[in-house]
């Protein structure tokens, strides 16, 4: 009864070193419920000065570069585990992309990272972790990095 919690749990990937840790948990989680692992890679969109004057593409490529390295890593290492690995690039909103995909493939459990944000950058950007927990139907898990400063 248990191992049918979490039959199906999504990770949320941006290349970055908080999403890395969120893998990790996502990975743990999986193994424990033999869960299918859905390793997502949100790609952001360019900015309107990237769109129009072409600054920053070369940051935006890197980043992008990096989601996909990051999504491929996802899925080996989940393989290796034994774990089914399902992976997708998306571009997008992370809020929206990953609580779209996680309707459309009734996903039981989001696993996302921690980003510490000031107050300015979250009232501007918003924090993807805190809108998932507030609107996604499924469960949300914050694997916050035990390295990371409060």
């Amino acid at each position: 009864m248990i191992q049918e919690l979490f039959r199906r749990v999504l990770v949320g990937a941006d290349g970055t070193e908080h999403s890395q840790f969120a893998i990790d948990a996502a990975i743990a989680v999986a193994t424990k419920f033999s869960a299918e692992l859905h390793c997502v890679g949100v790609m952001p969109p360019a900015s309107p000065e990237t769109e129009a004057e072409g600054v920053g593409l070369d940051q935006l490529n890197q980043s992008h570069a990096s989601i996909r390295d990051q999504v491929a890593s996802c899925a080996d290492r989940a393989r290796v585990a034994g774990i089914r690995a399902i992976t997708q690039l998306i571009d997008g909103d992370p809020e929206s992309v990953i609580e779209s995909y996680a309707q459309k493939t009734g996903v039981d459990l989001i696993v996302v990272g921690h980003h510490h944000l000031n107050r300015f950058r979250r009232f501007l950007e918003g924090s993807t972790s805190e809108s998932l927990v507030e609107h996604s139907t499924a469960s949300v898990l914050v694997a916050r990095s035990p390295l990371q400063e409060s």
